[in-house]
């Protein structure tokens, strides 16, 4: 059994660590040497360990350094236990998540918290709603995360979009060329509870594409998905932004020129789980606008947007 634990000594905010107790009969437990003593963390919430494949994956929930659900990764239980470049499963806004498997699958369950006084500049609560990911293993060993099956699956009405109306800009059904400025088009009025699908495609030099929700009518508030190359990342932004806080929740993502990007965004209430690519999520909360409409915008170059859907449940 695994434990999250913190040594006696050190410094105060490093000295979390993983213990784990052995029991012949689940009643006299016996506390071993540390599992991982990285020193690095304040402590290790909600340990988890499995295998896949050829590798093993430890997973803890840390509120010292990003207050992130994070992974290592090792070919041994014995360590040593490697950090990738990206050791996230999601943003920070989805928290003490643990692991499960049918036998063939294997699910990330975090919760998605609620934020003080329902609003997006406040602080996150202890609590929220449970989110629910994929976890997929790439080529090199790292993690992923990709929407489950069923969820799609429980989408089945496609809604017809409106007209395309647009704002800024030309627009050609659903390409534009904003070399030099900002282009944006709304689609029609979005539902509260809906997945929405769209596949974007970027020329070089293009520095942020994606897609406005509950947006106003003059596009000026509302909400984000914004892709940037440059950043090489994907970006949930809430328009305008209260002072000089940051993005409601980003996620690295390799975005390469005229490489498409297929973005599946989960809505419910003030709740967005969005994925990129089958291996990308990005959660956040999205309190300030309750109501709007879906939109596309572009920056600085040729983007062209396909597939673009609204499913409703049955």
């Amino acid at each position: 059994m695994l434990l999250a634990a913190r040594n006696r000594n050190g410094p105060a905010r490093h000295r979390g660590c993983v213990v784990y107790a052995t029991s012949p009969d689940l009643r006299t437990w016996t506390v071993r040497e540390p599992f991982w003593d990285p020193q690095q963390f304040f402590t290790h919430e909600c340990p988890d360990l499995f295998r896949m494949g050829d590798w093993w994956y430890l997973v803890f929930s840390e509120f010292s350094e990003r207050c992130q659900t994070r992974y290592r990764m090792s070919r041994s239980l014995h360590g040593p236990w490697l950090c990738p470049a990206d050791d996230a499963l999601d943003t920070r806004a989805w928290y003490a998540a643990k692991t499960v498997s049918d036998g063939k699958r294997r699910y990330a369950i975090g919760w998605l918290a609620t934020r003080d006084q329902n609003r997006d500049d406040h602080g996150c609560q202890w609590g929220g709603d449970l989110i629910a990911h994929e976890v997929v293993q790439r080529v090199d060993g790292t993690l992923a995360s990709r929407m489950p099956d069923g969820l799609a699956a429980s989408f089945p009405r496609r809604l017809s979009l409106l007209s395309a109306q647009p704002l800024l800009g030309s627009w050609q059904s659903l390409a534009t060329d904003a070399t030099g400025r900002l282009n944006t088009v709304l689609l029609g009025a979005m539902p509260d509870d809906c997945l929405i699908e769209a596949t974007v495609s970027m020329a070089a030099g293009v520095s942020a594409a994606g897609l406005l929700l509950r947006a106003s009518a003059d596009g000026n508030e509302g909400f984000q998905l914004r892709l940037e190359p440059g950043r090489q990342r994907l970006v949930l932004d809430r328009w305008p932004r209260p002072g000089d806080g940051p993005a409601l929740g980003e996620r690295p993502l390799t975005i390469v020129p005229h490489r498409p990007v297929r973005l599946q965004i989960l809505i419910s209430g003030s709740c967005l789980v969005a994925y990129a690519d089958g291996e990308t999520a990005l959660s956040s909360r999205m309190h300030q606008y309750a109501t709007g409409a879906l939109g596309l915008f572009a920056s600085d170059g040729a983007v062209t947007f396909s597939d673009v859907s609204v499913r409703l449940r049955a």
